[in-house]
């Protein structure tokens, strides 16, 4: 994990980030260089990017499974990246947004999405893999 520049022109997944006063708040999960990346603010911005770039023009699932003390990065159903979490991240006053930028409108995903999930608590490597549909 380190710290990401501010993520103009990298269409979100799934988004509430806050620059809002140069605030520092929430979380993204975003395309980066064709790379999945997860990226939260606990004051300061920490990111956590997948080894290798995606194939284009195929399915892929990806994952971000986060514990009190770890950030774990899944891409179909095999843990690519983990971190330890350096303190939760500080809410963001933005309601989470699917595809979209939560105040940059013109910020959009063009990818196709499928069956976003999000759960209450982390998920385990098994759990992932059974998501993923055996995608290995």
């Amino acid at each position: 994990m380190g710290e990401s520049p501010r993520p103009e022109g990298r269409p979100p997944l799934v988004d509430n980030h806050d620059w809002d006063g140069n605030a520092k708040r929430g979380i993204t999960f975003r395309i980066t260089d064709s790379k999945p990346e997860f990226q939260y603010s606990n004051g300061e911005w920490q990111s956590l990017f997948a080894s290798a770039p995606l194939t284009r023009d195929i399915w892929h699932h990806m994952a971000v499974a986060c514990d009190s003390s770890m950030v774990r990065l899944y891409v179909d159903g095999v843990e690519d990246a983990s971190t330890r979490i350096h303190g939760k991240p500080l809410p963001a006053k933005y309601s989470l947004q699917i595809g979209r930028s939560p105040y940059e409108t013109k910020r959009q995903f063009t990818g196709t999405l499928a069956e976003v999930m999000l759960f209450n608590r982390a998920l385990s490597a098994e759990e992932v893999a059974k998501l993923a549909g055996g995608k290995k």
